[in-house]
C-alpha cells in the first residue's frame, strides 16, 4: 500500500501534536508515542520554557519602548 503526501503530513502533524500534548500535560501516553526518552523530552520543556520566556521578555522591552 503506497503512502500519500497527506498521510505524511498528517504523520508529521500528529508526532507535532503528541509533543505539544507532552509538553503541555506531561502525559506518558505522548512520550511513549514519540518513542523518546523522559530526559530528552525534558530537556525539550526546559529549552521551550526558556525561549518562552525570552520572548515574553523581548515583548515587554518592546512595550516599554514605545
Amino acid at each position: 500500500m503506497e503512502r500519500k503526501r497527506g498521510d505524511k503530513i498528517s504523520f508529521y502533524r500528529q508526532k507535532r501534536n503528541l509533543l505539544k500534548n507532552y509538553l503541555e500535560n506531561g502525559t506518558i501516553t505522548a512520550r511513549k508515542y514519540l518513542g523518546l526518552k523522559k530526559d530528552l523530552l525534558d530537556e525539550i520543556k526546559e529549552s521551550l520554557r526558556a525561549e518562552m520566556v525570552k520572548d515574553t521578555s523581548d515583548q515587554d522591552e518592546s512595550l516599554r519602548a514605545e
